[in-house]
């Protein structure tokens, strides 16, 4: 403790003066007295007592100025130490800090000098600032801080960078007691690590604002890295994105290689030891090759070496969910090794790469589920369109139908009137054909729904497909060894089959092969989001495929609208694989096709499965021919077509029935209670104005207990009569357009039962 120590000191020697001055005049007195023996006279008395008392009085004021002196060495002492303390700290600041006098000589500099410049505080003492700072060279006057800060009296700073580092170059003015400039603090700082953020903030703003604008994927890549480049010359940057079936990396962005490189590089394949980034991409982790021509990953790929590249670090590049995009490289032309703040800088670039890949993939999935549901809400909107029309037709092809067969049974049995009527009869059974065909894509059929296993169903129909196809075809099952078992309409069914196997069979120009395959997938909530339409469950699969010509992109977005066809005119109506998506869709399943331009084609068929028994699917047998249709029972007919209500009368009326009629169901309720006679049978159709054959049905029988034969007719029942397409239980119903035999027997088995 030197302050202590000090002050001990100055007490001893006070003491020690006093000490001196009492035994001095001490011995003055024994001196005069003893030795000497001077007598003293009143003179020298007195002399001597002030001589004593001078002592005294100085001695006093000795004491008196103690505090004081220890106080003036006290305040040393501080300065000493506040000086220290302050030069410590003007060391210990990491800027460069020089006391600059008004010619720019230093005249103190701080240890930071020698970090920033190599050059020690004291070896910059006497040089003058642009010396040190700029080698020599002065900068222009509207960009000296120095000058600046003269002109304006305040501080002045600028922004340089020195061997690939940024410094702020700051001047302060020291101000002497006249409010003149008498001196200047000079202060260099490394802001290198901020203009990095900055720059880096920057690019993540560019970024953003290129996503929000929606620019193409490639020029938001290529900005990417052009970007890194621009915070290091030596680095070559590329991009490189995850190949659809994930197994290569394709080429996203690398402006600052060449073409040759590129075109090397392009669908890289992801694995152990293939270069740095399908290492990278195979690891799920970093991979850095400090020299790309000793390192086992490059050997033997000699486009790097005529490249010039040196070094490759690659990083690769995820989704916000962990899932590979692609990889991120940087490159050198020299073997390197990544620094520290490298390291941050390639991993900014993977971060920033994987926003913009992410975006572009959720924008790119975005537009194409859009675009498939514009084109199930089209297709929704003609199966509407088709029911309405076909509907329509039906109660104009019926009469058509019901008369020539009626005029054909009245003529004798060689009149030649009968060719004639059984062309009308072909062309109406074609006619209606094609408005069936309508109904399915509509979906306004009513199913006769069973549980049956779709392997029954397609061995049954082998023999009958087999037929319809050319013999240079083969024609193969490869069905499930399990049961699939599904909720369906055998018929509607066979229909899909024949319709598919006949698309399949016009693909194919010569010989080929058709394969009809079955399953059971299950379907999650990805692939479910990606196909709109589909839910997630356990399906069975139906598989149709081909190797013929297959079809392009465009093509295959239309296949399923009705009357599109690619054959020539008169060849076909185009409502074959219409019809096939209409009982798809009323079964509740999902259909897909996968084909190329000369790769053949699949049809996939997704049914949902069924957990019950599965019942025997027997072979279709010919109805027999039913002569004697007559009868006495009274029928209510209900029918709002006035054509098709005459036709149904004449019929009835004909074979020797009671026949009441009514064109609207309020009139049919206004009839029954002055029908004298028990109705036997209430034939009713389905879609009527202001209330359906249902609700009708619903009321008479609530009415009259005793009227319990219905049978409903429709040219589509618009689901009044169906849940899914699938028919009520019990229920009896006759499609539009039908003949005398089908209508008349199912009349005869209700009355019968």
């Amino acid at each position: 403790m030197p302050t202590d120590s000090s002050h001990q000191n100055f007490r001893r020697l006070v003491i020690a003066v006093t000490i001196v001055v009492l035994v001095f005049a001490g011995l003055c007195c024994w001196y005069g007295n003893k030795v000497a023996k001077l007598p003293f006279s009143s003179f020298e008395s007195a002399v001597g007592g002030g001589f004593l008392l001078f002592l005294c009085i100085l001695l006093f004021f000795i004491l008196r100025q103690l505090p004081t002196l220890k106080q003036a060495s006290d305040i040393k002492l501080s300065l000493t130490s506040t000086i220290a303390d302050l030069r410590n700290t003007f060391d210990a600041v990491e800027d460069a800090v020089w006391l600059l006098d008004l010619n720019r000589t230093i005249i103190r500099a701080n240890k930071a000098t020698e970090k920033l410049f190599g050059k020690s505080d004291k070896g910059v003492v006497g040089r003058n600032c642009c010396d040190v700072a700029h080698n020599g060279l002065t900068p222009h006057d509207s960009l000296c801080p120095f000058n600046q800060m003269l002109k304006t009296k305040k501080r002045a700073s600028i922004l340089v960078p020195i061997s690939g580092r940024w410094y702020e170059i700051s001047v302060d003015p020291v101000f002497a007691a006249d409010g003149s400039i008498c001196n200047a603090v000079h202060i260099v700082k490394d802001i290198t690590v901020l203009k990095k953020a900055e720059h880096r903030e920057q690019v993540r703003s560019g970024i953003l604002e290129r996503l929000s604008s929606g620019e193409a994927l490639p020029q938001l890549l290529s900005f990417i890295a052009l970007s890194i480049e621009k915070e290091n010359p030596e680095m070559l940057c590329s991009i490189l994105l995850v190949s659809d079936d994930g197994k290569r990396l394709l080429n996203g962005a690398a402006p600052s290689l060449p073409e040759f490189y590129n075109a090397a590089t392009h669908r890289t394949k992801i694995g152990e030891g293939i270069g740095s980034c399908g290492t990278a991409a195979f690891r799920r982790e970093r991979v850095i090759v400090e020299d790309i021509a000793n390192h086992p990953f490059w050997k033997n790929f000699t486009p790097a070496e005529e490249a010039g590249l040196r070094s490759c670090w690659s990083e690769p590049v995820f989704s916000s969910a962990g899932k590979l995009l692609g990889t991120f490289a940087i490159y050198h032309r020299s073997p390197a090794m990544p620094a520290e703040d490298e390291i941050s800088l390639i991993q900014q670039a993977s971060a920033f790469a994987g926003i913009a890949i992410e975006r572009s993939k959720s924008d790119s999935e975005r537009k194409e589920l859009e675009h498939l549901l514009s084109q199930a809400q089209k297709m929704e909107a003609i199966g509407h369109l088709s029911g309405g029309i076909a509907h329509d037709f039906n109660n104009l092809l019926t009469p058509i139908l019901i008369y020539a067969d009626l005029i054909k049974r009245s003529l004798p049995e060689n009149d030649k009137m009968k060719y004639q009527l059984d062309g009308i009869i072909k062309a109406c059974g074609k006619a209606r054909d094609l408005t069936q065909q309508l109904l399915s894509f509509g979906r306004k059929q009513v199913m006769d729904m069973q549980v049956v296993d779709l392997n029954d169903v397609i061995t049954s129909f082998y023999s009958i497909v087999r037929r319809t196809l050319r013999d240079s075809i083969d024609f193969n099952l490869k069905l499930s060894c399990q049961s699939v078992v599904t909720l369906a309409d055998c018929s509607k069914i066979e229909q899909v089959l024949l319709n598919l196997v006949l698309n399949a069979q016009d693909a194919i120009t010569e010989s080929g092969s058709i394969t009809i395959e079955t399953g059971h997938v299950i379907i999650d909530s990805e692939y479910a989001r990606r196909n709109p339409g589909m839910n997630p469950g356990h399906f069975v699969l139906l598989a149709c495929s081909d190797n013929g010509c297959g079809m392009s992109p465009e093509i295959l977005l239309r296949i399923f609208e009705p009357f599109f066809s690619t054959k020539g005119a008169g060849q076909g109506t185009g409502l074959g694989l219409s019809n096939v998506y209409g009982i798809v869709k009323q079964h509740n399943g999902y259909i897909m096709a996968v084909s190329s331009v000369g790769g053949g084609t699949t049809f996939r068929i997704y049914l949902p499965v069924s957990d019950e028994n599965p019942c025997v699917v027997a072979v279709d047998e010919e109805a027999g021919n039913l002569d004697d249709y007559s009868g006495n029972a009274v029928i209510l007919l209900v029918e709002d077509d006035d054509m098709f209500r005459t036709m149904s009368c004449d019929l009835l009326t004909g074979m020797g029935y009671t026949v009441y009629s009514a064109e609207h169901p309020e009139r049919a309720l206004e009839m029954l209670p002055g029908i004298a006679e028990q109705v036997d049978l209430v034939i009713t159709d389905v879609v009527m104005p202001g209330m359906n054959g249902q609700q009708l049905i619903e009321r008479i029988t609530s009415a009259y207990p005793n009227i319990s034969r219905v049978l409903y007719m429709s040219g589509y029942t618009n689901s009044v009569l169906n849940t899914d397409g699938e028919a009520v239980t019990g229920l009896h119903f006759l499609q539009k357009p039908f003949t005398v035999d089908s209508m008349m027997s199912k009349v005869k088995e209700l009355l019968s039962s």
